[in-house]
């Protein structure tokens, strides 16, 4: 660090700030957001979430670790179920899935029929 800011010539003021800033009722950014658009400091450097409010007022440099959200759910015990694999869909749905392949298969032999004669 010392010999990029003597390569730029430049004075280092290290300020800490409680929290990474967050909007009040008045508007007002607290924090190291709030140096930040008070252009009491030129760049901040934290892990930042980025937020729709805080991207309208800062720019943000690069990503330091990509964050993704997850649920997180408990899988029911279902090892004594016998029809695990049915489970997922209705009776109804069932029924008609296969009222539908018969219908399709008979119409199928009744075309296959009818064009070999």
């Amino acid at each position: 660090m010392l010999h990029l800011t003597d390569f730029l010539n430049v004075t280092m003021i290290f300020s800490v700030q409680p929290s990474w800033g967050y909007k009040n009722n008045k508007s007002e950014w607290s924090g190291m957001i709030g140096e930040l658009t008070r252009k009491e400091a030129e760049i901040g450097g934290t892990p930042l979430f980025l937020t729709r409010d805080r991207v309208s007022v800062i720019d943000y440099i690069a990503m330091t670790t990509p964050t993704k959200s997850k649920f997180v759910f408990r899988r029911p015990k279902l090892s004594y179920v016998t029809n695990v694999f049915t489970l997922p869909f209705q009776t109804a749905v069932w029924v008609s899935t296969v009222t539908l392949i018969i219908i399709i298969s008979l119409g199928l032999y009744l075309v296959a029929t009818w064009e070999s004669q």
